[in-house]
């Protein structure tokens, strides 16, 4: 029988452990044995059917508010359009009525305008919603009945994904990684919404990139 070097050994005594030769007899040291090593689980495969199902989501999602975002600003257009006809109409018909109206002008003391504390905008504000980028973005998502969502996160995501954009990505790209930075509440169709809404706020030279 060969005699084992120093070290850890099976128990000659039949026992499930370890004990230790010291060269010249066995010692009372006992250790459990190492317990086998599992290998690393191999990676969960991509199931093909949900990333195709995943991809036509966004591409669904975009689609649609792209002629969501282009019928709204279509009715604005109309409505302005019938405001500023009876505006017109109404500055017309005004200004003929003071032409035919002969009235005697007799010299008055001009009264001092009334003060006044009124806050809202003057009737001359050049403000315009449809000039502002965020509120564009923001007014598509409600009108889309997009998911609660922080203005804050619907604008950074809105404004990562120009720029995913403009760095060469590809829409489809783009609204994966959207929707797999987003909150667990968006779906791969909330994502391409997004991304359709993003792109015609922020980056509209970038619409020939959404699906039709």
């Amino acid at each position: 029988m060969t005699t084992p070097g120093p070290g850890w050994h099976p128990d000659p005594e039949g026992n499930q452990q370890l004990r230790y030769w010291d060269g010249q007899q066995w010692t009372s040291a006992t250790q459990p044995p190492p317990q086998p090593t599992l290998p690393p689980a191999p990676p969960e495969p991509i199931d093909p059917e949900k990333l195709a199902k995943d991809r036509k989501g966004a591409l669904i999602g975009a689609g649609v508010v792209a002629v969501l975002i282009a019928a709204y600003f279509g009715v604005n257009a109309l409505a302005n359009r019938k405001d500023d006809a009876e505006t017109v109409a109404a500055e017309t018909t005004t200004s003929e009525a003071a032409a035919t109206t002969t009235t005697t002008v007799r010299p008055t003391v001009a009264a001092a305008p009334p003060a006044t504390t009124s806050s809202r905008v003057p009737a001359t504000s050049n403000y315009n919603p449809a000039d502002d980028p965020e509120f564009l973005f923001l007014g598509a998502l409600t009108l889309i009945g997009f998911p609660d969502t922080s203005d804050s996160t619907a604008l950074e995501a809105g404004r990562t994904a120009c720029a995913s954009f403009r760095k060469g990505e590809e829409f489809m790209d783009i609204s994966l990684m959207t929707y797999f930075n987003g909150p667990d509440s968006w779906t791969p169709e909330n994502a391409g919404q997004l991304v359709g809404a993003a792109v015609s706020a922020f980056c509209p030279q970038y619409k020939s990139e959404l699906p039709r």
